[in-house]
């Protein structure tokens, strides 16, 4: 459910946290935007072949308990990046994420 999603359909993000989990609380890289969707309701698509930059924090330092946490072994989000350690990097619509979504939320 990233930034992304939710500029080009949010109900598959914002408004799926919004409506499926009561969130209250948001994180955003693009207040702007987020405050229109609230504002609105509305989305704001990006134009076609226009290119969307993030800056990701896939560099994480290595480590259980260092540069993460995770409560099980392997690699749940299945993105091979960083072998050898038990931590779960997943794409999601093309944001590489520390992290593992599962079931109808994802």
């Amino acid at each position: 459910m990233t930034d992304e999603a939710s500029l080009t359909h949010p109900l598959r993000g914002w408004e799926a946290l919004a409506r499926s989990f009561d969130t209250t609380i948001f994180q955003t890289d693009d207040l702007e935007k987020f405050e229109s969707w609230l504002r609105t309701g509305e989305g704001d698509p990006l134009l076609h072949g226009s290119v969307r930059v993030r800056v990701q924090a896939e560099n994480f330092r290595p480590g259980q308990d260092k540069g993460y946490h995770d409560n099980d072994a392997g690699n749940n989000g299945g993105l091979k990046m960083r072998p050898g350690e038990d931590v779960d990097i997943e794409d999601a619509d093309g944001n590489v994420r520390v992290g593992w979504c599962w079931g109808s939320a994802c």
